[in-house]
């Protein structure tokens, strides 16, 4: 979100997610630190599912996810569409199931389709969601700022040696970086990339 700001492109953030039971934190507290994100990097437009579905979002048909996110593309028509990383999580599972279902080809327009793969956990029991890694390099710059927001989810910022702290965030950013040369990147998973002419 802070490359596509700097582009001065638009940014449209929907979460299924926000908080409640499951997580053990209120969703008023994780719904105001998701704000303060989107704040924080000038989106666009956010919106959020206001079901309390946190760690039930299995039990949401896949066929109405999906067509949740058909409807998302529809009307936003996207150029590129981010959606989070597979991981053990029944919530995370669920989500990208139904990403892979509005990946299908649409007539006329098909937006890129990437999971995104720096999240701590995702590779615990998945490494590869259908699709090829893609290493996207950061500036330092960039990765203060990113390290910035992240310190916004006070819910689920954890001090060292977490992953969710900052020096498991810059440790798993300069693995990335390593992997391709860079001191610093990201990693995502290409779910479908039509290549125009």
């Amino acid at each position: 979100m802070a490359r596509a700001k700097r582009r001065g492109d638009q940014v449209w953030l929907h979460t299924f997610c926000v908080g409640g039971p499951a997580s053990n934190v209120a969703t008023e507290i994780r719904l105001e630190e998701l704000k303060n994100v989107a704040k924080y990097f000038g989106v666009h437009e956010l919106s959020w599912d206001d079901r309390e579905l946190d760690g039930r979002l299995s039990t949401v048909n896949n066929c109405e996810l999906t067509a949740h996110i058909d409807k998302l593309i529809r009307t936003i028509r996207p150029e590129e569409v981010y959606c989070t990383a597979m991981s053990e999580h029944s919530d995370h599972i669920a989500t990208v199931q139904a990403f892979k279902g509005a990946a299908r080809l649409k007539t006329g327009y098909m937006p890129k389709l990437f999971a995104i793969g720096t999240y701590p956990f995702s590779d615990q029991l998945y490494s590869m969601p259908d699709g090829g890694k893609i290493f996207q390099p950061m500036s330092e710059e960039l990765f203060l700022e990113k390290c910035e927001a992240f310190k916004l989810h006070q819910s689920q910022f954890k001090p060292s040696p977490s992953p969710l702290g900052i020096d498991g965030i810059e440790t798993q950013a300069r693995y990335y970086g390593m992997m391709c040369g860079h001191k610093y990147a990201e990693l995502y998973y290409q779910l479908r990339y039509i290549r125009c002419e």
